[in-house]
């Protein structure tokens, strides 16, 4: 069950860097209208139901909208907190799946770090 709330974590990370690339709509009203569906489903849900499937659809919110407004208004800190370390393997496996050039994800040898894909590298951080 928990393996699953990661999976849906990472998968709000990838699907951030989807709609930042890959279609013309602003991520921060996208993010909102998850937010708005995500307190839709969990008004739906039984009050009996088990914590951790109760905090699913969560879990997919809060990953899409801590990388919808990084920076926002001078603001260095996301408007909520999160763990660092998957954000970051879940921003360069959608980088790696949906940039352009798909080099995105990977660390420049110039730039004097890994020449490795960036999720390899972050993923053993985690």
């Amino acid at each position: 069950m928990r393996f699953l709330g990661v999976l849906l974590y990472v998968s709000g990370g990838i699907a951030f860097v989807f709609v930042k690339n890959k279609t013309k709509y602003d991520v921060r009203a996208v993010s909102m209208v998850i937010k708005s569906l995500m307190i839709l489903i969990l008004g739906l849900m039984p009050a009996d139901i088990d914590i951790v499937i109760g905090l699913f659809p969560t879990f997919f919110a809060m990953a899409f909208q801590w990388n919808s407004f990084p920076g926002e208004y001078g603001y260095v800190s996301s408007t909520i907190f999160s763990t660092n370390n998957t954000r970051q393997v879940s921003l360069a496996l959608g980088e790696i799946l949906f940039s352009d050039d798909g080099k995105k994800g990977i660390e420049a040898k110039e730039r004097n770090k890994p020449a490795c894909p960036t999720i390899w590298y972050k993923s053993c951080m985690v």
